[in-house]
């Protein structure tokens, strides 16, 4: 289970224009540079509400400049986790798009820095939306942390669709990309492989253990998505 990383030709171009649920409400967790809530505000009509959320505060920054001009579009300056917390942030550089949050080290020693956390659950009440269609995550390891800070939201069936990205950065969070398989598999989610040629549905009991690159796509069962493959 792996594809190549660029953005164009991994699959998640075509995810977000093909995916035949309407895509009201969207949250880009861990939005970078915009790009991916780029293509999907060009793709998808309909959407009413996409907020950004990017800790790194150059890049929010960013993002509030380029899509100044987009009435939809909301971009909040925190990290997703299971709770309300600062935590460690680990920034190389100002304008780092692979910083990452740091549970095992309590210093900012290095090129850390402190940054808030929220939970997607406290989001929600935020936002008083009535549903997320389409929850993304690219969380540099920190994925599964911030699935956990959505466990009402998720038993309550308020997500459709929830993209997410496995590197080898979730071994340094102590994560592994099976125990979030079971975990969305539990709460009434199939998943799927996101690839160039379409999706793949994945057995979740014959899945081994990886950290290589890939983008995968749970949907919420009795939704229906094309897979090519």
């Amino acid at each position: 289970m792996c594809c190549p990383p660029e953005f164009e030709i991994n699959g998640e171009k075509k995810f977000i224009e093909d995916t035949k649920v309407p895509l009201e409400r969207v949250i880009d967790g861990g939005a970078n540079q915009g790009d991916w809530s780029a293509t999907l505000i060009r793709a998808r009509p309909e959407l009413k509400n996409v907020v950004l959320i990017e800790p790194n505060e150059q890049l929010s920054q960013a993002l509030q400049t380029r899509f100044q001009d987009e009435s939809k579009v909301t971009v909040k300056c925190f990290a997703l986790d299971y709770r309300r917390d600062r935590l460690p942030f680990v920034l190389r550089s100002k304008t780092d798009t692979h910083a990452h949050l740091n549970f095992s080290c309590p210093t900012t020693e290095n090129g850390e820095r402190t940054v808030l956390t929220q939970t997607i659950d406290g989001l929600m009440k935020e936002l008083k939306w009535p549903s997320i269609d389409l929850l993304k995550l690219d969380l540099e390891g920190f994925d599964h942390y911030a699935l956990l800070g959505a466990r009402q939201t998720l038993a309550e069936g308020k997500i459709s669709l929830i993209q997410f990205e496995v590197t080898r950065a979730w071994e340094q969070s102590g994560c592994s990309p099976c125990a979030t398989f079971r975990f969305l598999d539990q709460l009434g989610f199939d998943l799927y492989l996101i690839h160039p040629g379409g999706l793949k549905k994945i057995k979740i009991s014959e899945t081994p253990h990886f950290s290589i690159y890939s983008n995968f796509c749970a949907c919420l069962r009795g939704r229906k998505l094309p897979s090519s493959l």
